[in-house]
């Protein structure tokens, strides 16, 4: 699969309205959007007799990704306001499905990927910090928006494909602090991710962090090392949510002689990340990036409750995961080859059975 990706960041742009003795700045709006059109072709291979493109190959015109990005700064107060519209390509929906109409359903989706409002603190000897609420990024999409994974027009970033959490922004409370080459996240949020209902699994609230070291070497390179770490139902959630039928803690088994129940701590999982990178800008830009995941899922016994004495159905176990990526750029000004290669248990998700390798090269 050969595919050319082209993206536009459309700078920031102030719309203004006017007032007497005020300057116009002050009521603007910031607005930015990045467009991602793309072309894709499959090489045909008439010896495999593979020559026909599957659903989602991405063949031909398409935007995989385009989004509004709209805030205002209240510079007097250090409050800022965000609301961020995205249009992205849903792979899980085939173009092939169809509806009771006999047309090809949509399978391009309109969210709200960011709906917050931040106060801000600059100090000029102990650093710089944040309080946020609303839906807004989780701590391992910051790779991401500080430009070392810099192409998410083309695919998502290894922490978020590999499934670190279940999806990149989600509604909560979350605070930043910025000392030098040092940075720090902290965020409490619900834990569904921002385009699920909530509460649907669990009512527990996950808490996620970063740690950031990012030291310039000389006036051409940037280095980054981050940890990352995600505890899923830190706390919450209430105690019936692992009878059986309540939640996916546990499906009901449709036997009405039982009432099973599983141990709640079975709703709890800890996620450790870590990723190193590096941008050399010379002649030729070097961007390289490698990190690693690992998970633990808590399991516990399942229970007949209306049987209290009685041994367990079954005794439940924890499950680990763990995922390796890499990915390397080089390229002169706006061109670029990059290649990708990620390697994990599971496919799109780390805690899967099998073992999994996915390679993936483009010219940017």
């Amino acid at each position: 699969m050969l595919s050319l990706f082209l993206a536009r960041t459309a700078y920031s742009e102030q719309i203004v309205s006017s007032k007497k003795d005020e300057p116009d700045a002050y009521y603007g709006l910031d607005v930015k959007a990045v467009i991602s059109p793309s072309y894709g072709a499959r090489i045909r291979d008439g010896a495999s007799g593979i020559s026909n493109s599957a659903p989602n190959d991405k063949t031909g015109f398409s935007t995989p990704w385009t989004i509004l990005m709209i805030s205002k700064t209240f510079e007097e107060t250090g409050i800022q306001a965000e609301l961020w519209g995205e249009l992205i390509r849903n792979n899980q929906l085939t173009s092939d499905t169809r509806t009771d109409s006999g047309t090809k359903q949509n399978p391009y989706i309109l969210n709200v990927r960011r709906a917050s409002i931040k106060k801000n603190w600059e100090t000029s000897s102990y650093g710089n910090y944040s309080i946020g609420f609303g839906i807004q990024e989780l701590p391992h999409t910051y790779t991401q928006w500080s430009n070392y994974w810099r192409w998410r027009y083309i695919d998502k970033g290894p922490l978020e494909s590999l499934g670190f959490a279940p999806q990149p922004a989600d509604i909560g409370l979350n605070a930043t602090g910025k000392w030098s080459i040092f940075s720090a996240q902290i965020m409490i949020s619900n834990g569904e991710g921002y385009r699920e209902t909530q509460n649907t699994n669990s009512s527990g609230m996950d808490v996620s962090s970063r740690f950031s070291i990012e030291p310039m070497l000389g006036e051409k390179t940037k280095t980054g090392l981050h940890l990352f770490y995600r505890k899923e139902n830190a706390f919450g959630f209430g105690g019936n949510e692992c009878f059986e039928g309540k939640t996916n803690c546990l499906p009901n088994d449709l036997n009405p002689a039982t009432s099973l129940s599983r141990q709640i701590q079975s709703l709890q999982s800890d996620t450790f990340g870590s990723e190193s990178n590096l941008i050399w800008n010379g002649f030729l830009t070097w961007n390289l990036g490698l990190g690693g995941i690992l998970k633990k899922q808590n399991s516990g016994e399942i229970r007949d409750r209306l049987q209290p004495f009685a041994p367990p159905i079954a005794f439940g176990k924890d499950g680990f995961g763990k995922a390796l990526y890499i990915w390397l750029s080089i390229g002169i000004e706006k061109f670029h080859l990059l290649g990708r290669i990620e390697q994990g248990t599971g496919n799109n998700g780390i805690m899967g059975v099998t073992d999994t390798v996915q390679k993936n090269f483009y010219l940017v």
